[in-house]
């Protein structure tokens, strides 16, 4: 609904804003978020409100300069300064819309300590099924209310306000579970000290990790047209989803359970090299995926709107594989208190998020004398960012695997294998779906990019199971054996793997 209601320009709007944020919200809530899934089902209790007051602090403070930034932009636009030497600053400061996303986005801190109370605590009594289902209402719920207030014309802040309103309800839920406890609010600043020894790395990590995921936007809306920022935007959120959904709730996941086998060597080596076997096995098919169903899907919603999208969304989606590989690895990392390394992870990925964002930025500036005509700038952003985050997650992969004595041959095997399968495969899948189109002589409309889209997806589909089920029969096995009973039983029937 983003793509029908929204234009590029007002796409770019919210990019900027989530830019801003990862500049005035860079302490987050002080790493409270990665160190309490550590926190055994034992401790939770006695330490919940002394991180409820940390994590709140940090994040009542980043609202606060949320608000002087948005006191700050009639000032930008009025200064001379600005006007003749910022030139990309004064025309982001006027986009429409602006301050209006930047309070929603401002109010979502300030619930934020609670909301990260609950979710942790349900996180460490391993409630993993009951947080599923509330995430999934929530998603619909936030999806409603984005296709209604895009629908109603509130432009960049439609896709801010959701996220508020989804808060809150969130944070309802939480208090009717006994998720979050007034108890868990309770000033106790007894052992703050100690406490804030011990949240330097995962501080250190949080900040980072700000960087990484929020600061490339503002980059580049300084930079770029807002309307190319957008283009980028919308291909970087559909690329990066599965780092959204996947590692996000992975990292909750595997902290607990590696947390559990903290300070026997050889169970941590394992548990690490199966995570990274899955994941480098399983995470390309779904990434890879969004690049081989998107231009037939674009035709079909959205008509050509998001066309200039399609030569770099590839790019963006090899470089986010590797990249939600490299996050889901934290989890196990965060489980097993390896907090520095945690945070050298986060550091390492600015080199390829911001790094390529700041790259493809000087190459649109300098495109004149650095690039041939033909190339879009939205191509050159989207090709410079994908290409770094590849670059810089591949040495974040190889440096904490060989950590954990895995073997470069190993290494490499599973560093090719499952990327180069789910692009082979959706190769193969997108030359039989317009080979399909071509031989039915169906037009360039909705209904031929409906008919593509089908025998991509099917085809891909098909073809992606067969291939993991016959190459990577261990590896399968291995995964299938931690689900649940339920589902490991049927997917051992439908696999035939018994």
């Amino acid at each position: 609904m983003v793509g029908i209601y929204l234009t590029e320009a007002q796409v770019g709007t919210y990019a900027i804003v989530v830019g801003v944020l990862g500049v005035t919200a860079i302490m987050r809530g002080g790493g409270a978020a990665l160190y309490m899934p550590t926190i055994k089902p034992a401790e939770f209790e006695a330490k919940a409100s002394r991180q409820f007051w940390w994590c709140s602090g940090f994040l009542a403070f980043s609202a606060v300069i949320t608000v002087a930034v948005i006191a700050l932009i009639p000032l930008a636009r009025s200064s001379e300064l600005v006007q003749t030497e910022f030139p990309g600053l004064l025309r982001a400061s006027e986009l429409p819309g602006l301050s209006a996303t930047m309070w929603a986005m401002a109010g979502r801190q300030l619930i934020g300590g609670p909301l990260t109370v609950g979710r942790m605590r349900m996180s460490v009594e391993l409630r993993f099924a009951e947080l599923a289902k509330l995430d999934t209402v929530l998603a619909l719920l936030r999806l409603a209310l984005t296709w209604v207030a895009a629908a109603s014309g509130m432009g960049a802040l439609a896709l801010a306000l959701p996220h508020l309103v989804m808060g809150f309800v969130e944070l309802l839920y939480y208090f009717v579970s006994n998720a979050c406890k007034l108890s868990d609010m309770r000033w106790d600043g007894s052992g703050f000290r100690d406490l804030a020894a011990k949240m330097r790395w995962p501080l250190i990590a949080a900040i980072a990790n700000s960087i990484n995921g929020q600061v490339n936007f503002l980059v580049l809306g300084v930079l770029i047209q807002a309307s190319t920022l957008g283009v980028f935007y919308f291909a970087f959120q559909l690329a990066s989803q599965p780092t959204v959904f996947l590692a996000a709730a992975l990292q909750n996941v595997l902290a607990p359970f590696l947390a559990r086998d903290r300070g026997d060597p050889i169970l941590e080596r394992l548990g690490m090299e199966r995570i990274f076997a899955a994941s480098m096995l399983f995470v390309p098919i779904t990434t890879v995926a969004t690049a081989s169903f998107f231009p037939s899907l674009e035709r079909l919603l959205w008509g050509g709107r998001w066309a200039a999208a399609n030569s770099g969304i590839m790019f963006l989606c090899v470089g986010a594989t590797y990249a939600t590989i490299a996050t889901i690895l934290t989890g196990p990392l965060l489980g097993l208190r390896q907090f520095k390394a945690v945070a050298a992870f986060e550091a390492g990925k600015i080199f390829g998020t911001v790094g390529g964002a700041a790259l493809g930025a000087v190459l649109v500036w300098r495109r004149n004398t650095l690039l041939p005509e033909w190339i879009s700038d939205e191509s050159v952003v989207c090709a410079s960012t994908g290409l770094t985050m590849t670059l810089a997650s591949l040495g974040q992969l190889v440096w904490i695997m060989r950590k954990y004595g895995t073997g470069w041959n190993t290494i490499l095997s599973m560093l090719t294998f499952g990327p180069l399968l789910a692009m082979l495969t959706a190769v193969a899948a997108q030359s039989i779906g317009h080979s399909l189109v071509t031989t039915l002589e169906l037009p360039s409309s909705r209904l031929g990019a409906a008919v593509e889209l089908g025998a991509v997806c099917t085809v891909y589909g098909m073809l992606i199971v067969l291939a993991v089920r016959f190459t990577a029969e261990g590896t399968l096995r291995d995964t299938v054996s931690v689900l649940p009973a339920g589902i490991r039983s049927r997917l051992n029937r439908v696999l035939a793997l018994h």
